[in-house]
């Protein structure tokens, strides 16, 4: 990753400049009073940070389902589990 850029709230003003920077996979960090206001990136780096949490999610479940079935909880089979899942999402209707 590129270093980040530092800008102040009123270079906002120049948001082409802002959005040059962004395209080039660069952070742009916004002061505002000598403290960052907010973080300026691209769409790109956006769905890599939002991919990035969605595995971390799905790692940190996953470890508790082993956790749980190494202390011998109780499982249900594939199918049931997709009986129940389904009635949630259509409710009493049968697919």
């Amino acid at each position: 990753m590129a270093t980040p850029v530092i800008r102040q709230v009123s270079d906002m003003r120049k948001p082409d400049e802002i959005k040059e920077i962004c395209s080039r996979n660069t952070p742009v960090f916004v002061l505002k009073n000598g403290e960052v206001h907010f973080v300026a990136i691209s769409q790109e780096q956006f769905e890599d940070y939002e991919n990035l949490k969605a595995r971390r999610e799905l790692r940190a479940q996953l470890a508790i389902a082993e956790a749980e079935n190494r202390t011998g909880a109780p499982t249900i089979e594939h199918s049931e589990f997709m009986g129940i899942l389904r009635k949630k999402i259509h409710g009493d209707k049968t697919i």
